[in-house]
């Protein structure tokens, strides 16, 4: 759909905005954030969509751009022994119980951040439980193995883009 100046007149007089800056949010992006017009409504699953996109993205760009600092953190971890479970829980556990608090989508398109919400939740709780089980997957880190976080952050950015396209369309 097609984008006018009276479009923008509007937007500034319902959100009582006089910044040029802020009456410039893209169209798609302020409708899905007030809630009106086309584009995706305001909910606090749309909501929940847009944070997890981010957090992959974000953690997927780290993981490409600095795949060493990354070993070197979790061999950090797995030096801690079974306090590298625990810490690993917590780093899981809470996206994992945001997401499945508030984002209760069993069909559709949605449900791949529900899936993931499971898993996050699972993952951490098993770590809570076991927190020996954080050794496995943390034995398999070295300097030699960096590019398996290059290909594990593209996939993240990849996970997150699809995600944050789903939330806004």
């Amino acid at each position: 759909s097609s984008f006018c100046a009276s479009d923008w007149r509007r937007r500034r007089r319902v959100l009582g905005i006089r910044s040029v800056f802020l009456a410039a949010i893209p169209p798609r992006l302020y409708y899905s954030a007030v809630g009106t017009g086309s584009g995706k409504e305001a909910t606090m699953e749309a909501g929940i969509e847009r944070l997890t996109a981010l957090a992959f993205i974000i953690l997927g760009l780290s993981h490409a751009a600095a795949p060493r600092t990354w070993i070197r953190f979790f061999l950090d971890m797995r030096a801690k022994g079974d306090i590298a479970g625990i810490l690993n829980a917590f780093v899981h556990l809470p996206l994992g119980l945001l997401i499945l608090a508030f984002h209760p989508v069993w069909s559709g398109s949605g449900l791949l951040v529900t899936l993931i919400g499971c898993g996050l939740t699972l993952k951490g709780t098993l770590y809570f439980l076991r927190p020996s089980l954080a050794s496995w997957s943390m034995a398999r880190v070295s300097e030699e193995k960096a590019w398996h976080f290059q290909v594990a952050g593209a996939a993240s950015i990849a996970v997150g883009v699809f995600i944050g396209w789903m939330a806004l369309n």
